[in-house]
């Protein structure tokens, strides 16, 4: 970890990369025009693509939308909880930690300008995600997951 300033650091983490790459993947299976590449590497990167089961990409389109970062929450929560330094570490803190914790940094993809107060209230959960300014779609996949 390298500290460039106040609240500026720079972390390499196995972690980090992971969940960044699932997103760039996500987002690339979805591109409808992609960006130009050289042409060994786009046949590379279109081959890695076509190699990825559709129930995996389904999955990945679950926590990886372009519409919102929920995925990319996990990256805060995997800094918060120190478990970054690998995936195995990172893993092992998700099997351990409580669903509602886990949920809770669903909920902090910078679309809210607020937190719950209170994870264990549906109710209270329920108007908090109908209150953001996700995507309806989106809004049902928070709903549903909780």
């Amino acid at each position: 970890m390298v500290e460039l300033g106040e609240n500026i650091l720079i972390i390499q983490s196995p972690v980090f990369e992971q969940l960044s790459s699932m997103f760039i993947i996500q987002d690339y299976a979805n591109k409808q025009t992609k960006r130009e590449l050289n042409g060994e590497l786009q046949k590379w990167v279109d081959e890695k693509v076509r190699s990825i089961p559709q129930i995996l990409k389904d999955e990945l389109e679950v926590f990886f939308s372009q519409e919102t970062f929920i995925g990319l929450s996990m990256i805060r929560y995997a800094y918060e909880t120190n478990c970054y330094q690998s995936l195995e570490k990172f893993i092992q803190q998700i099997e351990s930690d409580s669903a509602h914790h886990i949920f809770e940094h669903f909920l902090e993809t910078g679309f809210t300008p607020t937190e719950v107060s209170d994870i264990h209230d549906f109710t209270e959960v329920r108007l908090f995600i109908k209150n953001t300014s996700l995507p309806e779609n989106e809004k049902w996949k928070l709903t549903y997951l909780y």
